[in-house]
């Protein structure tokens, strides 16, 4: 992703909640087929 100069603090803000929102929906995701499956 180019980002533009005067615009770079905000892409770097973008991909810090892009990859926290990915971490937490892969762990959501990973903690509800974990309680799908039984023991």
């Amino acid at each position: 992703m180019a980002c533009p100069p005067e615009g770079q603090d905000l892409c770097a803000i973008w991909a810090i909640i892009a990859g926290l929102v990915c971490l937490i929906v892969g762990r959501w995701l990973g903690a509800r087929e974990d309680r799908q499956r039984p023991e």
